[in-house]
């Protein structure tokens, strides 16, 4: 499980985007970005994404979320 802060909840919870791409150290989401262009920042991140919608749910209860 991964902790969120409020403002990184907030942002992917609220947002419009499918995608996000992310990089975790520590347990921590410690860089992230939001988008619809899947191509455009794969390599940026390692390939590490997720489809927003499934992580929008999981937000409502706490946050944490599973990466």
């Amino acid at each position: 499980m991964i902790r969120l802060k409020f403002t990184q909840a907030l942002k992917i919870f609220r947002s419009d985007k499918d995608f996000i791409f992310y990089k975790v150290e520590g347990g921590k989401l410690v860089d992230f970005k939001l988008t619809n262009d899947i191509s455009k920042h794969r390599d940026s991140f390692s390939n590490q994404f997720k489809i927003v919608s499934d992580l929008q749910g999981k937000i409502k209860n706490n946050l944490r979320i599973e990466l």
